[in-house]
């Protein structure tokens, strides 16, 4: 599809990344056809396809070798266009303020930009670009900041369970009495973690969206590392390859956080104390984090107008709840050039 085929106000969408998160994120746009916004280009790791796609687009005639530079040029030939990524990889990210110098909007479910160097975010013009897949997948948590933040108000804290993996694990119903191995590889088989479980153990997924909420909220300048983390499990079971892991694991248990309490991995964004952390927290097992259970999300975000704070809560892990808080920041896109059919 050229940009002489569609609508001159019609938005044109290319999809980097068709793994689970842009696999999803296709099926969810050519379920729901548009005359003002268009699928135009999709790309992976090894092949591309300009035109309106279909699922098995990578078996068509129309797939052809990766060229992320024609894609680009692809894209740039609209009037109004939108690079989606649903890539892990951080050249993509890396290209961010490049793709914007074209003219064309960024929407990303992809962490490495928004939680990479504070020279690299602050490269990337915030008025085009969208991300809130990035922390708590579809979950409405960067928009209800800037709304929050827009109307005047000032956030005091965010605090939270952030991460689907960590909550499906530490809120097993048998976390005090079954190996912790068995867990994990019950959490990898149903997609909750990342391919190396460590990714999530490690705390760096939640270290990563505390960077992106604190970053939201104003302290652009924050770097990784100035985010307190600590690991589900001690250097001795995280250190070494990957193959061996969940060997590793082996007589690893949670320690147990006694009667009427729970354990739970929780992020913290507290800009009255000017503290970041990410780390394991004994909590009441009344305390509203507590109430968490699978793969759930939790966002406690507290104001000055609103000191007792707003809840927000919901699938925290899944292709398709991510592949929606895409969707919904390229409809958030399509409004903001004024895409109509």
């Amino acid at each position: 599809m050229s940009a002489q085929e569609i609508n001159s106000s019609a938005l044109a969408i290319g999809i980097i990344g068709t793994g689970l998160v842009g696999g999803e994120l296709l099926a969810q746009l050519l379920d729901s056809p548009s005359t003002n916004k268009h699928v135009v280009a999709v790309l992976s790791s090894k092949l591309m396809s300009f035109g309106v796609p279909t699922l098995d687009w990578k078996s068509t005639s129309k797939a052809v070798p990766a060229d992320l530079e024609a894609f680009l040029d692809h894209l740039a030939s609209f009037p109004n266009a939108v690079v989606v990524d649903c890539s892990c990889d951080q050249s993509i990210a890396d290209g961010y303020p490049t793709y914007q110098s074209r003219g064309l909007w960024v929407v990303t479910a992809s962490k490495l930009g928004v939680a990479g160097p504070a020279n690299l975010y602050t490269s990337i013009d915030q008025f085009k670009f969208f991300h809130e897949s990035s922390c708590g997948a579809g979950l409405p948590v960067l928009s209800t900041l800037s709304s929050l933040i827009n109307s005047g108000d000032e956030i005091l804290s965010v605090k939270g369970i952030m991460s689907g993996s960590l909550g499906y694990l530490l809120s097993h119903p048998t976390i005090a009495t079954a190996p912790f191995k068995d867990l994990v590889i019950e959490a990898k088989n149903l997609g909750f973690t990342e391919p190396d479980p460590r990714q999530d153990l490690n705390g760096m997924d939640v270290a990563r969206k505390v960077l992106i909420l604190a970053r939201a909220c104003g302290r652009k300048e924050l770097e990784l590392n100035d985010i307190q983390v600590s690991a589900v499990c001690p250097p001795t079971v995280m250190e070494g390859d990957a193959e061996g892991f969940i060997d590793r694991l082996e007589g690893f248990k949670v320690a147990d956080p006694g009667q009427g309490k729970v354990t739970r991995f929780v992020g913290s964004v507290d800009f009255e104390k000017d503290d970041y952390t990410a780390s394991l927290e004994t909590l009441d097992a009344s305390a509203p984090l507590a109430q968490t259970s699978g793969p759930t999300n939790i966002f406690h975000i507290r104001t000055r107008r609103i000191p007792a704070g707003i809840v927000i809560s919901g699938p925290g892990a899944g292709k398709e709840c991510t592949a929606f808080g895409c969707y919904s920041d390229i409809l958030k896109v399509a409004s903001a050039v004024g895409a109509k059919g």
